[in-house]
């Protein structure tokens, strides 16, 4: 599989020597899970959520460690990957139940080979799933089979005295999911629309990351770079935000069924059962989704605030389309992405910019609450205050483009 060079991030030409104080936190003791109660053992985090987290990028991966260590310091998290490298435009739903077999074992990013019976201890015919480390899971499938296939088969049958999952957090597949265009080309916007259609309160955290963090490692290896304390800082500030949402939910208690498999067992049975008597709150309006994107890069580890929330929609201010140029002469075809939408197409009244409005130099984390049958969600407000008081500390901060739009009106 060939993974786009135009996903690499800036975050990995981060200068040595910054944010030295979240570094030694980090290290010491060596885990991502470790930094966790700096800024996160508060009131607000009273509450332990079950949390399901769903992970575009392969078992293993750097991404996947980062989210599952730091949300299980105060979570039962259990994370679910597919066992390789898939496109993130692969919406296809496969599921392949053969035993591993020696291709199986093998993996490619660009032209790198990665040897997971090395990595992650797999051995010809182990079985087309398995857990290799508590509440880590592969499933040797699409990104979208492998979501199925822990909603509908590994939460009941091998986590059946649980009452059921709170939310689910898909994580970041290493790129930005921001704008028209992308919600509905990418993998991950897709399987966000499969939690909603379940009525499931989900998150889809997306964030731009090297090419390193999304391939296959070692379950417990830790990288001690810069690279990986701003992926821990963001994930730091979306624990928060799941915080916060708990804290201030209005939404009446738990009313999903996360599974829908038509196979019957008694596993399943008490499954159903223990969810059926799950009281716990709601954390979103039903059907609404959350797209998050951290719009920031090598600057924003210059100073020591944590990154501020701001709410956006998919349509506003500015918006990706794309477009092709084609050169006769050298016979190719580009396919561009740029910034344009006709101005006569209806868009919403409120004063809230879209996703793409905010610039990767504004250090903020976009929130967009999304709709399960589509397009941006804007009944009534759910946000002001759960972002009002996580952004507290720092009410002033504004995208630039922001102001410089309010300086020319």
């Amino acid at each position: 599989m060939m993974v786009r060079e135009g996903n690499r991030s800036l975050i990995s030409r981060i200068a040595k020597g910054k944010k030295r104080k979240l570094r030694r936190e980090i290290r010491a003791p060596p885990h991502f899970c470790a930094i966790v109660c700096t800024s996160l053992c508060f009131s607000r985090l009273a509450a332990t959520l079950s949390i399901l987290v769903l992970n575009p990028s392969p078992y293993g991966s750097s991404i996947s460690t980062a989210f599952h260590q730091v949300l299980s310091a105060n979570h039962k998290v259990i994370s679910v990957s597919p066992l390789h490298l898939t496109s993130p435009t692969e919406n296809e739903v496969t599921i392949d139940t053969t035993p591993i077999s020696d291709a199986d074992l093998k993996d490619f990013l660009d032209e790198q080979e990665f040897d997971l019976d090395d990595l992650l201890g797999l051995q010809v015919g182990d079985k087309f799933y398995g857990c290799k480390q508590d509440d880590r899971w592969y499933v040797k499938g699409s990104v979208m089979g492998t979501a199925l296939f822990a909603l509908d088969y590994l939460l009941p049958h091998h986590y059946t005295e649980m009452s059921s999952i709170d939310i689910i957090i898909v994580a970041s597949a290493g790129h930005l999911v921001d704008g028209l265009y992308c919600q509905q080309t990418y993998v991950d916007l897709t399987v966000m629309r499969l939690a909603q259609t379940r009525n499931i309160p989900v998150l889809n955290v997306n964030s731009n990351e090297d090419l390193g963090m999304i391939a296959a490692s070692p379950l417990d290896e830790y990288n001690a770079d810069e690279a990986s304390e701003f992926l821990a800082l963001y994930i730091q500030r979306i624990e928060a935000l799941v915080a916060q949402l708990t804290h201030e939910s209005s939404y009446g208690k738990h009313n999903f069924h996360t599974s829908r498999s038509l196979q019957r067992s008694p596993k399943l049975r008490q499954y159903f059962e223990n969810e059926r008597r799950n009281d716990n709150p709601r954390l979103l309006p039903n059907g609404v989704g959350l797209n998050i994107n951290l719009r920031a890069q090598a600057s924003c580890m210059d100073t020591d605030r944590d990154f501020s929330f701001i709410e956006t929609r998919t349509i506003g201010g500015y918006n990706k389309v794309p477009s092709l140029s084609y050169d006769e002469t050298r016979g190719v075809a580009k396919i561009d992405s740029v910034y344009s939408i006709d101005k006569d197409l209806p868009r919403n009244k409120d004063k809230i910019l879209s996703e793409m409005s905010v610039d990767n130099g504004d250090c903020l984390i976009t929130v967009t609450p999304i709709s399960w049958s589509g397009g941006d969600f804007e009944t009534y407000n759910i946000l002001g205050n759960v972002l009002e008081q996580l952004n507290a500390d720092h009410p002033e901060e504004s995208p630039k483009l922001v102001q410089q739009i309010i300086d020319s009106t």
